[in-house]
Formats: structure tokens, C-alpha cells, sequence
């Protein structure tokens, strides 16, 4: 995927439709696409997550007096199209915060929602796009957890602590290892990928 975009943040508070710019690395430029941006990203800033040749992002439908994203926007990298889709669970159990992750399959989406009693739960999306399909993977008690940053092949997860430490957990034993790696929580990122000999400024062509 040789492309990259922006658009401007939504403000809750605005009726402008904000543009869409996509940028290709093969061409080397900037082109305005006309789609609609359906929904608004809460304090100028959501975790994206690629899955499936889109970008997801945490969302809003609309203005909120609590500002509890209720909805996954996403961007369609190869169509050039925003599409949403439901939370799954949303309005059936009472969550603080949310988060937004990628399987370590790396082929679907994972939503991360913490609760008022210090408790994570994690639930799966099995099938990319049906909200029907999402089931609960596990549960982890830790209230000096930040954020679960991404999910490791070996079924371990990562954690941002509070304190700005890295650190995997088994979530069937609960047991924690400290990675020894340290830094502010909102420096951290998941990011997933695959290897390819594609040249990004080439299209499709590959090194030899």
C-alpha cells in the first residue's frame, strides 16, 4: 500500500465538512478526495489501527455530553470510502474508557474496554465488519494499567502501566514480566505489519 492520508480533525462543536487528502508516494502528491466523513474523533486524537486495507479509528456518531466514543470509523485505503461500524456491546455494560487494537493474527479488530471496578475486558472480532461475531476473550484485573498497547503471537498481552512501564501478561495466569522498557504511556504505540520487497515509491514493483 504506497498511500497515506489526513483529513482535519471534526470539531464537535462545527458543521464544516472537513477534506480529505490522500497522499500517494508513487506519484508524489497530495489529491483532495470527495467523501463524507461520517462520524468525529473525540480530543483531536484516536489510536488508528490498519486492518484489511483500512484505517480504524475510535469514534463518535454524533455530540456527547460524556464523550464515550460509540462507534469504529474507518477509511478504505483502496476504495477511498469512510464506513462505520457499530460498538458491539455499547449501552449494555458501563465502561470508563475504551480502546481500539488489531488481533495478533493481524486480519481483525479488537475493542479493550476498561471499567470502573479495575477490570479490562478484551473482546475479539471474528469475523472483520460483523458485530455479531464479537465474543469475549478474557478479563484482566489491574487498575494501574494505561492501555493494552497490542497482542503478542504467543497469546501474551502488552500493557502501558501508569507509570509508563512496558509489560506483557498472561492473561491465564494474570502474571506480569516487566520488559524494562519505560517512557510517558501516550508515547506508546502498537503498530502491526508485514514484510514486503514492494518499493513503496514504485507501485507494485518489486526489488530484485
Amino acid at each position: 500500500m504506497s498511500k497515506k492520508f489526513e483529513f482535519p480533525f471534526k470539531s464537535l462543536n462545527s458543521d464544516d465538512i472537513p477534506e480529505v487528502l490522500v497522499y500517494s508516494m508513487e506519484a508524489d502528491l497530495w489529491r483532495k478526495v470527495g467523501v463524507v466523513v461520517p462520524g468525529f474523533i473525540p480530543n483531536r486524537w484516536s489510536i488508528n489501527v490498519f486492518v484489511k486495507v483500512s484505517v480504524h479509528w475510535l469514534a463518535l456518531k454524533g455530540p456527547r455530553i460524556d464523550y464515550l466514543c460509540d462507534s469504529i470509523m474507518s477509511f478504505n485505503m483502496s476504495d477511498e470510502v469512510f464506513s462505520e461500524i457499530a460498538l458491539p456491546i455499547y449501552g449494555n455494560i458501563s465502561y470508563d474508557r475504551v480502546h481500539l487494537s488489531v488481533s495478533a493474527s493481524g486480519d481483525s479488530l479488537c475493542l479493550c474496554f476498561f471499567h470502573f471496578n479495575d477490570l479490562w475486558e478484551v473482546w475479539l472480532m471474528k469475523d472483520y465488519g460483523v458485530v455479531e461475531s464479537c465474543i469475549k476473550q478474557f478479563t484482566i484485573a489491574e487498575a494501574q494499567i494505561s492501555m493494552l498497547l497490542n497482542f503478542m503471537d504467543n497469546g501474551d498481552v502488552l500493557l502501558v502501566m501508569e507509570s509508563g512501564n512496558l509489560v506483557s501478561c498472561d492473561p491465564g495466569n494474570q502474571q506480569m514480566k516487566d520488559l524494562a522498557i519505560c517512557g510517558p504511556p501516550s508515547s506508546f504505540c502498537g503498530v502491526s505489519y508485514t514484510s514486503s520487497l514492494i518499493l513503496l515509491d514504485r507501485g507494485d514493483e518489486v526489488l530484485k
